[in-house]
């Protein structure tokens, strides 16, 4: 079956253009990224329809001014205890870096992890559900704070940190399933690939010459790139708990 989107209007001129139109029709103006992300089917779904749906999510939804705070407390935990970052990466990547130009980066590279969650979501056509038993399990003060923390803990030790949370729930299955209906492979295929595009991204705005670095140091730097790009995915994880647990008890 082939992909296709639904008619849409030109953001620009208002035209209406045929699915699958890269440019409108009628001003011209690139519109290939405004189209609607399409819900489909799991079995369906490829690396390069979640990969392609990345750039329309970013273009057509902006991270809230929660998530913006999210990302902002991330970033002191980081500069203050980066854990996970060898002292050579360290010292490379602060180097010449003022606050803003470090926060910059780091939100950008961040939340493409989080755009893929909303991209699964959008087009799965699965929202994030979370048992309410599962809520009663967990405190949750819905600060930027405990979602942070509790995005970085989930990335860092892995799934094993939820097995012990919901390990006397049935339920665990039935949440993974409707949070990731969506190859595991794929994902990771996604986040890969994304993980490389930033990696070359990164070596080109920072001057740098590969042959100049050690294994050591390509490797760092994409392990640090890929880390916080799964960081993303894990703070739209823990914001909809939280705003479960706050639609729920508030």
């Amino acid at each position: 079956m082939r992909y296709k989107f639904t008619m849409f209007k030109c953001p620009k001129c208002s035209t209406q253009n045929l699915d699958d139109a890269k440019y409108c029709k009628e001003c011209g103006t690139e519109i290939w990224h405004y189209q609607p992300i399409q819900k489909l089917p799991a079995s369906e779904i490829t690396v390069e329809i979640l990969f392609n749906n990345i750039t329309r999510s970013m273009k057509q939804y902006k991270i809230s001014d929660f998530t913006y705070k999210v990302l902002e407390v991330g970033l002191i935990n980081y500069i203050s205890d980066p854990l996970g970052w060898p002292t050579q990466f360290t010292q490379m990547y602060f180097k010449n870096f003022n606050l803003y130009d470090l926060f910059q980066e780091f939100q950008a590279i961040v939340s493409i992890g989080y755009y893929l969650a909303i991209v699964i979501e959008k087009t799965t056509g699965k929202i994030i559900d979370i048992p309410i038993e599962i809520i009663d399990k967990i405190e949750v003060d819905y600060s930027a704070e405990w979602i942070c923390d509790f995005s970085h803990d989930i990335n860092s030790k892995g799934t094993k940190i939820i097995e012990n949370l919901f390990k006397e729930n049935d339920s665990l299955s039935r949440y993974f399933n409707n949070m990731f209906p969506v190859s595991d492979n794929i994902i990771s295929e996604v986040l890969i690939a994304y993980a490389e595009q930033s990696y070359k991204k990164f070596i080109s705005t920072k001057q740098l010459k590969k042959e100049n670095l050690s294994e050591f140091d390509q490797n760092s730097i994409s392990m640090v790139i890929y880390n916080h790009i799964s960081w993303g995915l894990w703070i739209r994880f823990a914001e909809r708990i939280a705003e479960i647990y706050r639609d729920t008890y508030r």
